[in-house]
């Protein structure tokens, strides 16, 4: 059992009885009044300290020198090649990082080995906030609708509000009722036509408060409680409800398109269905053993006004501590417009392939790339980033801060490519092992990637054998 999981009446007692102190690690000391058991505890508590390691939240309780934050590093002040001063001793990660959510590389880099420097490249600096978003948010839902929940939470749904926040527009009334200001709730609540469809969705005993509550209180109600007047799991009825409205918005605002002429309501009520019914038929299919298919696979070019950033990891089985990324980008004519690389020290073969998505998608918004596809040909990422975070997942930071740039971005499209699609990116990613730390960016293509970028062109591809 995790410490945090005893009751909290339990915990201030022992600590009171023992003198542990308010540290969220007890100090373990004896006294002459100590039972054998308490001596035994405290004799074997090294054993559990030399276990300890520290999962980074946002990053402001964490010692940068004291805890053992790193993954299989230990405590910075046991590798330092210098002295530490007292104060120093006492300054958390957070300390050591830039305004902008980077590493302030000149505080420490010189008094570290390199080995770990490259340790602490891989740990992503945007520490994951320690906000209050539910942990099952629409995790009963489809994909699209969870990622819409993870932007309304953070309030950072591009609502009319929200542009003119950005800069976008001097204009925060709404363009369908007139509304002076079209926030988030708003636009999926408030709205006139959305608030008819809520009416004839939600029990009239909870419209008082589904009506009236704030941002954050609105979302908890709706994922907590079953408050829907039919006979359906109201939290994805209402995720279904949600994505539809903003659906409906933007199509009336950005495609001139009219309202839909079959009632709002019996869509919402059809597609909640339909996806219970399509999630129930893959459950049962998991079941039966799979059949496999010859296939042709090859590179795909996007369409037309958007870019295509093919992204890959790679890990260097010989050398624990070499991992990098890299990408591929190139535009609706299949030409080659820029590419990456990245150095990532010593991860995980996952972390590597998400540190590639990342990269990807930094290099979207370093050259203003606005409609994206990110195809990797790791399936495992591709679902850990389409799906609800877990905040107790080890990638959850990293997670995060790709579901941050994709809003900074515009439209993000994530999907999944076999291997043999994706051979122009696996060559840059094992080209960035000889690269450096930080994100490196090309205009040309290099050598190695020539042919393969040839080939993709001119549609060449692989036969392979894929399970049906």
């Amino acid at each position: 059992m995790r410490f945090e999981e005893i009751p909290e009446y339990s915990r201030l007692t022992c600590r009171s009885k023992y003198r542990c102190g308010d540290d969220i690690l007890p100090e373990m000391k004896t006294s002459s009044s100590s039972s054998r058991l308490w001596r035994a505890v405290v004799r074997n508590w090294a054993h559990v300290n030399e276990g300890i390691e520290w999962r980074l939240g946002d990053g402001k309780r964490t010692k940068f020198w004291l805890d053992a934050w790193i993954p299989n590093c230990g405590k910075l002040v046991d590798l330092v090649t210098g002295p530490v001063s007292q104060l120093e001793m006492h300054e958390v990660v957070v300390d050591y990082t830039t305004p902008s959510g980077g590493w302030d590389w000149d505080r420490f880099e010189y008094r570290l080995p390199d080995q770990i420097r490259a340790k602490i490249a891989a740990v992503s600096s945007s520490f994951e906030l320690l906000s209050a978003r539910p942990k099952d948010l629409a995790a009963s839902s489809p994909a699209a609708c969870s990622f819409l929940f993870m932007v309304m939470w953070d309030n950072k749904l591009l609502t009319n509000a929200e542009r003119v926040r950005r800069g976008m527009t001097d204009v925060a009334s709404c363009s369908r009722c007139g509304g002076v200001y079209e926030d988030v709730l708003h636009a999926i609540r408030d709205c006139p036509n959305a608030k008819n469809l809520w009416m004839r969705l939600v029990r009239s005993a909870h419209w008082p408060e589904f009506f009236s509550s704030d941002l954050p209180s609105w979302l908890l109600l709706n994922v907590s409680k079953q408050i829907g007047r039919l006979q359906m799991d109201w939290p994805t009825t209402f995720a279904t409800t949600c994505w539809s409205l903003w659906k409906w918005r933007n199509e009336a605002i950005f495609a001139n398109k009219v309202e839909p002429v079959t009632d709002w309501f019996f869509t919402v009520v059809h597609r909640t269905r339909s996806y219970k019914e399509d999630f129930s038929s893959f459950l049962n299919q998991r079941t039966r053993a799979p059949s496999r298919i010859d296939k042709i696979v090859k590179w795909d070019k996007p369409e037309l006004g958007w870019i295509k950033i093919n992204v890959d990891g790679a890990c260097n089985s010989e050398h624990a501590a070499k991992a990098a990324c890299g990408g591929v980008a190139r535009n609706a004519q299949g030409m080659f417009v820029g590419a990456f690389t990245r150095n990532l020290g010593s991860c995980s073969v996952i972390h590597a392939e998400l540190w590639g998505v990342l990269s990807g998608l930094e290099m979207a918004l370093h050259y203003q790339y606005r409609k994206v596809v990110i195809e990797m040909d790791s399936l495992v990422a591709c679902e850990l980033i389409k799906s609800p975070l877990m905040d107790s997942h080890p990638c959850a930071a990293l997670l995060r801060d790709i579901h941050r740039r994709c809003c900074d971005v515009g439209e993000v499209v994530f999907q999944h490519v076999f291997r043999e699609g994706n051979r122009a990116a696996d060559a840059m990613a094992r080209l960035a092992h000889d690269s450096r730390l930080q994100l490196s960016f090309l205009l040309s293509p290099p050598g190695d990637i020539i042919s393969f970028l040839d080939d993709d062109n001119r549609g060449v591809g692989t036969l392979r054998s894929c399970v049906g």
